[in-house]
C-alpha cells in the first residue's frame, strides 16, 4: 500500500484501519484479535497501525467512541422527532430499543472498563470519558423531550461543535 504522506490520506488511512478492526470484531472475539491479524486484513504492515493507535485497546476505544456518537444520534433523533416519547418511561425504551439494536457497541461496553481503558494511559482514559460525558449532555439537550420542558435547548454554535 502506498505510504500515507498528506493529512487526508492519514486520516483515510486511519478511517480504513478503523473499518477493518470493526469487520473483524464483528466475526471474532475481542481476545482473538491481534494487531498482527488486523494488519493483515487491512494490507499494511504491523509497525503502520502503531503509528496510528499506540495500543490495541486504544485503537478499540476509537471505536467505542464512534460507536457511542452514533447511537446517542439515534437516540437524538428519535426524542426529538414529532413522534418521540413525552414520558420517562418511553425515553428508556427509546434508549433500550437504540441499543439493543447495536450489538457491536453492545460487547464494546463491556470491554471499556476491564479491559480498554485500563491498555490505555490516565490521560486517553480520561479523555475518553470526558468526551463521552459532553456528548450525553449535548444529546440531552439537543432533544425535544428535554425542550418541551422548559430546559434549555441548544444553540446551532454548540450543536456545530464536533465530538
Amino acid at each position: 500500500m502506498k505510504r500515507a504522506r498528506d493529512e487526508e490520506s492519514k486520516a483515510q488511512r486511519r478511517e480504513s484501519i478503523l473499518t477493518g478492526a470493526t469487520e473483524l470484531f464483528e466475526l471474532a472475539p475481542y481476545e482473538d484479535l491481534t494487531m498482527s491479524s488486523l494488519a493483515r486484513h487491512v494490507g499494511l504492515a504491523k509497525g503502520t497501525l502503531y503509528l496510528y493507535f499506540k495500543a490495541k485497546e486504544e485503537l478499540f476505544l476509537e471505536l467505542l467512541s464512534r460507536q457511542l456518537v452514533e447511537w446517542l444520534d439515534d437516540v437524538r433523533r428519535t426524542l426529538s422527532g414529532p413522534t418521540g416519547p413525552r414520558d420517562v418511561a418511553g425515553v428508556a425504551g427509546a434508549l433500550a430499543l437504540a441499543l439493543g439494536s447495536r450489538p457491536t457497541l453492545l460487547r464494546l461496553m463491556g470491554l471499556q472498563h476491564a479491559t480498554l481503558e485500563r491498555g490505555v494511559d490516565a490521560k486517553a482514559s480520561t479523555r475518553f470519558r470526558r468526551r463521552w460525558r459532553r456528548r450525553v449532555r449535548w444529546t440531552w439537550r439537543c432533544s425535544a423531550w428535554t425542550s418541551s420542558r422548559s430546559s434549555p435547548r441548544c444553540s446551532r454554535r454548540r450543536c456545530a461543535v464536533r465530538w
